[in-house]
């Protein structure tokens, strides 16, 4: 099977005569954001550069790999290596990492499983947006693959709806381009939530998108007050939830995105603890509800 590698990043937009505005990335999706990710390999179809484009991949069939979740950068596995990166994203085992500041985004990491890969640009990142980013902007950049230094031209190429399978749809979506030498990118970012809900490479025809539900903005979204502790975790932790709002259950996986552990909660007080002495050393993901933990033992 071939590799499956892909990106998704995170921006927020304002909206000016139908036409998204990339205006900065103030509303990143945090620690509750987790929608199911979906893959089609042997994607080949020319996608079209225009204003109020309808791009319509309804029939694309696809895999899972599992669902996106949003981490702390520093302190996840690969985290003291990029010690610039504020936000962080992990799909199955495949880690992302970005610097993201008030004039542009820039790409550290490209769902990497090991330091050294083709897909690590911690030697000097790649930009891949710039605030504001307007439609028929452009921009060009340099960064650093297995110690090669390419150049990329991104630019805001079209915008418009996006229809995927299962009757997920998106209306004022902004397209942005990336070329170098190693491949194109297609990028088509969202509004609500502020998100890349899917990515298209033409090196090796993988087209990737988020199952995302569109109904709920991502402001919409229940907020748990869940805290986890301690972390790193020893023989015990200790689930505090702050709010009255029922979970109904508590899973937790390995980095591999395996379902190691699924407890039904029993909440005393707001407070509940469980024993952790079987778990191997390493990085797990424990879901609460809609909202996603890392935590290391």
């Amino acid at each position: 099977m071939k590799k499956i590698v892909f990106a998704l990043s995170f921006v927020s937009f304002i909206r000016l005569n139908a036409q998204p505005i990339i205006e900065n990335a103030n509303l990143l999706p945090n620690s509750s954001y987790n929608y199911n990710v979906r893959v089609n390999q042997g994607f080949s179809s020319p996608i079209t550069l225009n204003s109020d484009v309808i791009w319509d991949f309804t029939s694309l069939t696809s895999i899972s790999p599992g669902a996106i979740s949003i981490i702390d950068a520093p302190a996840s596995i690969y985290g003291s290596y990029f010690s610039s990166a504020n936000y962080a994203y992990l799909i199955a085992n495949m880690y992302s990492y970005f610097e993201v500041n008030s004039t542009e985004m820039v790409e550290l990491a490209h769902t990497i499983t090991n330091m050294g890969s083709m897909y690590d640009f911690n030697a000097n990142g790649k930009k891949i947006l710039q605030f504001p980013f307007n439609y028929g902007g452009t921009f060009t950049d340099d960064f650093i693959s297995n110690s090669t230094t390419y150049s990329v031209d991104v630019a805001y190429a079209a915008y418009g709806t996006l229809n995927l399978p299962n009757g997920y749809s998106y209306d004022n979506v902004a397209l942005i381009t990336e070329t170098s030498d190693l491949t194109t990118i297609y990028r088509w970012y969202t509004m609500n939530p502020f998100m890349s809900v899917a990515i298209y490479r033409e090196s090796d025809h993988v087209f990737v998108w988020i199952e995302q539900d569109m109904n709920l903005g991502l402001d919409e979204k229940s907020a748990l007050n869940v805290s986890i502790f301690p972390n790193p975790m020893e023989d015990k932790i200790t689930f505090q939830v702050a709010t009255e709002t029922v979970i109904d259950v508590i899973e937790i996986y390995s980095s591999e995105g395996k379902l190691i552990e699924s407890i039904q909660p029993n909440f005393l007080e707001g407070r509940m603890t469980i024993n952790t002495d079987k778990f191997e050393n390493g990085t797990y993901l424990v879901k609460v509800g809609n909202e996603t933990f890392q935590l290391v033992k």
